[in-house]
C-alpha cells in the first residue's frame, strides 16, 4: 500500500451490542508451518472474537436460550466450570446483559485467564487440577454446588449441554459451510474440550450432505479420543494444554458425527503454537497449535490440490507468561525435541491369543483360565465381544478370603469395572494414566480385544527400543544412542550385563517378554541386535558367536540339492566353510567373479538360492555393484547377502542396495578393539528374520553377554575410527603408490583401482584396508612382515591399532593353491589393516620395513 495507492477498504458493520460482534471470523492460508507440497491448510481464526476464543459464540447462545426458557432472570447470578475461554465469553455476555458472573477453574490455568475473568466482574473460584472427575474438588462439582448455594443462579453447564452442539451447528457450523462455498473443503481439523465445537460443526456438515470430514483432536490424558475408538473414556490424567481435551465424559460430545480422531501431547501444541505467532504472525493459544500440527499432518497425507481446515479457539494474550514464555517452556522441558513413546500396538502381538471368556463364566473357570494360560487376569465379555469387565488374580483371592464366592460363583460378581481401555493407536503415554489408577490396559478395536499390556510390558518396551531415535537422526547419534535406553531400575546409563542363563517365570510358562533362557534371548544381546539393526537400516537384527557362526546359519535355510553362487574372492574361512562343511550336506558352491554380471547370470539355474558376496572383497578389494546383483538375484527368486564386514554400516547399507540380507564379523571394525569375538545378520524381511532366529535358537551360536557389552561399547565410536581409519588409509596408500619398492597397490580410493567409481558412487569412503604387491617374492614378504614395528603381524582386521599379514599364509592359506593364483593372492601379496594412529608415524614404519625387504631383494638379485 502507499500514499499514490491506498488499499480498498471496507466500512465495518456498525452494532448494537458488543455481542453482536461474535462470529464471522476469517479464514487466513497458512504459508510457512505447512508443508507446500500438501494440501492448501487454513487457520479458522477464532481468536478474534470480541472475548478472545471460540467459546464466545456458545456462551451467548446458551445464556440467550436460557432467558428465552425464563431459567435466567434479570439481576441472576451465571455460574459454569471453564477452562477459561467459556468463562471469558460468559463474563462478556453478563457483562453485557448485566448479569452477576462465577466461574470455577482448575489451578493449571493461565493467570492471564484468571485476571481477564476477574477483570469482567466475574468471581473466580480455584480449585485442584489433578482430583478426579467425581471429587467434591473437581471444578465441574464444585460450579454444581455454587449454583445450588446460590439463589436466582443458571448453571451453564457446557459440558453436557445441547445447547453447547446447538450454538455451534448454528453459528460455526454454517460460517463455515457458507466460507467455503457449499463445503467444499475436504477436511476440518477441531479440537475436543466439551465436545460441542466438534459435534456443532459435524452435525451441520453432514446435514448439509458434505464429503467434508470432520477430524477430532484430543490431547494424552484426555478421555474423548477413547470414547470416539472404544466408546469407554480411558484413564485421565494431568496435561498443560488449555482447553483442549477432558478427563469426564461430555454429553455435548457426539462421536456420530467425528470422521475420525487423532491425539496432540503437550510438546507438539505448544511448538507449533510458537511457531503460528513467529511465523505465521497468527497470536493464537497452545491448543490452536495442536489443530494446526493435525491439519499439517492430514495436509500431507492428502497431497496437493485439497484443502484442510483448523479450527484455532483462542488468543495466544491468555498464555504470555506460560508457553509463548520460553523460561516457561525450557522449565517444562518443551525446548528439547520431543521424546514420543510410539504408539499401543507397537506394544502387542497380534499374532497372540489374547485369553478372554464370556461374562457368564464362573469363578472356576476363570482360576483354570488363569492357571492354565500363565496370566495374572481375564477380561470378560459379552456375546459380540465387546469387554464388560476384568477379573485380577487379587479380586478372587480377596473374594475368597471374605467367603463371598466360591468356584460355582458369576465371574461378574467379582470383576472389575474397565477403565483400562486403549484404542491400538493410541499413544503409549496414555498407559502412564492406566497403570496410575492400579489397572492393566486393555487394547480394544472393532468389538475385538487385541491384547492386555501390563506395566511390565511396557517397561520392556521403554528398555529395549530407544523410541526418540529414528531415521532423521544422522549416523552418529544412532550409532550412540540406538536400541538403548537408560536402565528403568538404577537410571545405569550404560545397558547393564545381564550375565544370566534363565530367568525366573511367575507361572508355568508365564514369561517377561521374551526371555526364558539366554540362548533364546537376552536384554543386552537385545539392545545390540536393535543398534546393528538401526544402523544397517533393517527391521531385524541377529547375533551370533562369531562371522563364521553368522553366515552358517544363513546356510542352514539351503537344502541338501541347492546351490551357491559364491563370491570368488572372500575371506579364507568363509571359502572353507561352504566348500569343506556344507558341501558334505549337499549343497554345492560355485565361485564366480561378482563384478561380472553375465558370469553370474550365466551361473544361475533352478538350483541357485543364494548368492553371496563381500564387497570390497578380501583381500584383493574388488568392489560389486550391489543394486545390479540384487536386480539380477531377485528376479530369479534368490536370496542375496552380503558381507558388509569390510565396509561397515557407517560407509555402505547394503539392504538399501536391495539385499535381503547382511553379514557381519563383528570381531572387525563395529568391535573396533580387537578384544570380542562375534558376528552378526540383519534383514528387513520378516520370513527370513524368523527362519534365521529360529536357527539361532536351535544351533545355540550366540555370542556371549559381555561380548555384546562391549561391541555396546564400540559402536557407540563406530563414527569417529572410520572416519580416521579412511583418512589414514588414504595417505598411507598414496605413499605406497609412490614407493620404489612397491609394485602395485589396491585401494578404492586411487584412481587407479579398476572400479574406483563404482567406489566413489557405493560409498562416502573407501575404507581402511589396503592390499599391496611388494618387491621380490615369499622371502621379502616375510621380511617386511617382521621388521615393521607399529604393523602388528597378526590375523584379523578394523583394530584401533593397525595389522599386517601375509594372505597367502595367513589369512587365506585353506584356499586352495590354484585358486589363491588364479586370484592374485601371490607369494609378494600384503594386506594391511590401517589403524587409527598417527598416519605419519604408520608412514614412517612401513618405510623402513619396506627398505629392509629391499635390502634382501638387492642382495638375491646381485
Amino acid at each position: 500500500m502507499t500514499k499514490e495507492s491506498p488499499a480498498s477498504t471496507k466500512p465495518a458493520p456498525i452494532f448494537e451490542s458488543v455481542l453482536d460482534a461474535i462470529g464471522n471470523t476469517p479464514l487466513v492460508k497458512l504459508n510457512k508451518v505447512a508443508d507446500p507440497s500438501g494440501a492448501t491448510v487454513y487457520a479458522k481464526c477464532e481468536f478474534m472474537n470480541p472475548a478472545g476464543s471460540i467459546k464466545d459464540r456458545m456462551a451467548r447462545y446458551i445464556i440467550e436460550m436460557a432467558e428465552k426458557e425464563g431459567l435466567l432472570k434479570p439481576g441472576g447470578t451465571i455460574v459454569e466450570n471453564t477452562s477459561g475461554n467459556t468463562g471469558m465469553g460468559a463474563a462478556m455476555t453478563a457483562a453485557a446483559k448485566g448479569y452477576k458472573a462465577v466461574f470455577t477453574m482448575p489451578d493449571k490455568m493461565s493467570q492471564e485467564k484468571i485476571d481477564g475473568l476477574r477483570a469482567y466482574g466475574a468471581q473466580v473460584i480455584i480449585t485442584p487440577t489433578d482430583v478426579p472427575g467425581d471429587s467434591p474438588d473437581h471444578y465441574v462439582n464444585v460450579a454444581k454446588r455454587v449454583a445450588e448455594e446460590t439463589p436466582n443462579s443458571f448453571y451453564m453447564d457446557q459440558y453436557h449441554s445441547q445447547w453447547n452442539i446447538e450454538a455451534h451447528e448454528l453459528s460455526t457450523g454454517r460460517e463455515l459451510y457458507e466460507q467455503t462455498d457449499g463445503g467444499k473443503v475436504d477436511a476440518i481439523v477441531v479440537g475436543t474440550g466439551t465436545g460441542g465445537t466438534a459435534s456443532g460443526i459435524g452435525r451441520y456438515f453432514k446435514k448439509m450432505g458434505a464429503d467434508t470430514k470432520i477430524i477430532g483432536v484430543d490431547p494424552l490424558g484426555s478421555v474423548h479420543y477413547s470414547i470416539f475408538h472404544t466408546g469407554k473414556p480411558s484413564t485421565p490424567y494431568v496435561y498443560k494444554v488449555e482447553g483442549l481435551g477432558e478427563d469426564i465424559v461430555c454429553r455435548a460430545f457426539d462421536p456420530s458425527v467425528i470422521d475420525d480422531m487423532y491425539q496432540v501431547n503437550d510438546y507438539e501444541c505448544f511448538t507449533m503454537a510458537r511457531r503460528l505467532v513467529r511465523e505465521e504472525g497468527l497470536f493464537c493459544g497452545g491448543s490452536s497449535g495442536g489443530m494446526v500440527h493435525i491439519a499439517c499432518e492430514i495436509a500431507k497425507q492428502m497431497g496437493p490440490d485439497k484443502k484442510v481446515i483448523a479450527i484455532c479457539p483462542d488468543s495466544g494474550t491468555r498464555y504470555v507468561t506460560k508457553y509463548l514464555s520460553d523460561e516457561w517452556m525450557k522449565m517444562h522441558g518443551f525446548l528439547e525435541p520431543d521424546k514420543g513413546l510410539g504408539i499401543i500396538e507397537d506394544l502387542i502381538d497380534r499374532s497372540r491369543e489374547v485369553i478372554s471368556l464370556p461374562n457368564t463364566a464362573t469363578v472356576g473357570q476363570v482360576i483354570e483360565a488363569l492357571r492354565t494360560n500363565g496370566i495374572s487376569q481375564v477380561p470378560l465379555t459379552d456375546a459380540s465381544g465387546k469387554p464388560t469387565g476384568i477379573v485380577h488374580e487379587v479380586d478372587i483371592l480377596r473374594a475368597m478370603q471374605a467367603g463371598t464366592t466360591s468356584s460355582a460363583s458369576p465371574a461378574s460378581s467379582i470383576a472389575n469395572e474397565l477403565g483400562g481401555l486403549l484404542h491400538p493407536k493410541a499413544r503409549v503415554e496414555e498407559l502412564y494414566g492406566v497403570f496410575g489408577a492400579d489397572q492393566v490396559a486393555l487394547v480394544f478395536e472393532s468389538n475385538t480385544i487385541l491384547g492386555v499390556i501390563s506395566q511390565i510390558d511396557l517397561i520392556e518396551h521403554l528398555r529395549v527400543p530407544n523410541m526418540h531415535i529414528n531415521d532423521s537422526h544422522k549416523f552418529a547419534t544412532r550409532a550412540i544412542h540406538a536400541g538403548q535406553t537408560p536402565d528403568p531400575s538404577t537410571g545405569a546409563i550404560m545397558t547393564p550385563i545381564y550375565q544370566t542363563s534363565t530367568y525366573v517365570q511367575k507361572s508355568p510358562g508365564s514369561i517377561v517378554g521374551e526371555y526364558d533362557y539366554s540362548r533364546a534371548a537376552n536384554p543386552t544381546r537385545a539392545a545390540l541386535e536393535a543398534n546393528l539393526a538401526n544402523l544397517e537400516g533393517a527391521k531385524h537384527g541377529l547375533c551370533f558367536s562369531s562371522g563364521v557362526a553368522a553366515t552358517g546359519v544363513v546356510l542352514h535355510l539351503l537344502s541338501s540339492g541347492d546351490k551357491v553362487l559364491l563370491g570368488d574372492d572372500v575371506y579364507g574361512g568363509t571359502n572353507r566353510l561352504f566348500h569343506r562343511v556344507f558341501a558334505q550336506l549337499g549343497i554345492e558352491t560355485v565361485l564366480v567373479d561378482m563384478t561380472d554380471h553375465d558370469a553370474i547370470k550365466n551361473a544361475i539355474d533352478d538350483r541357485v538360492k543364494l548368492i553371496w558376496l563381500e564387497t570390497p572383497t578380501n583381500p584383493t578389494l574388488k568392489i560389486t555393484d550391489i543394486e545390479a546383483v540384487s536386480k539380477i538375484a531377485k528376479s530369479n527368486d534368490i536370496i542375496l547377502a552380503v558381507d558388509n564386514t569390510f565396509a561397515t554400516p557407517y560407509l555402505q547399507n547394503p539392504l538399501s542396495l536391495g539385499a535381503d540380507i547382511v553379514c557381519h564379523s563383528t570381531t572387525k571394525y563395529i568391535g573396533g578393539h580387537s578384544d570380542s569375538i562375534g558376528g552378526a545378520l540383519l534383514t528387513n524381511s520378516d520370513e527370513l528374520h524368523q527362519k534365521l532366529k529360529f536357527i539361532q535358537l536351535s544351533e545355540g551360536a550366540v555370542p556371549g553377554i559381555m561380548e555384546c557389552f562391549l561391541l555396546l561399547r564400540s559402536t557407540k565410536t563406530l563414527h569417529v575410527r572410520m572416519q580416521r581409519h579412511c583418512e589414514n588409509a588414504a595417505k598411507v596408500a598414496q605413499f605406497l603408490d609412490n614407493h620404489e619398492g612397491v609394485e602395485r597397490v589396491i585401494y578404492p580410493g586411487l584412481e587407479s583401482h579398476p572400479q574406483h567409481e563404482l567406489a566413489k558412487k557405493q560409498m562416502p569412503g573407501f575404507g581402511g584396508m589396503i592390499t599391496m604387491y611388494l618387491r621380490g617374492g615369499i622371502d621379502e614378504s616375510r621380511i617386511m612382515l617382521e621388521n615393521t614395528k607399529l604393523f602388528a603381524c597378526a590375523e584379523s582386521l578394523g583394530g584401533v591399532e593397525s595389522l599386517i599379514e601375509h594372505p597367502g599364509i595367513m589369512t587365506h592359506a585353506s584356499v586352495p593353491a590354484d585358486q589363491r593364483e588364479k586370484l592374485g593372492i601371490d607369494d609378494n601379496l600384503v594386506r594391511l589393516s590401517v589403524g587409527i594412529e598417527d598416519a605419519d608415524d604408520l608412514i614412517a614404519d612401513l618405510d623402513q620395513a619396506i627398505s629392509a625387504a629391499l635390502k634382501n631383494c638387492s642382495a638375491a638379485c646381485s
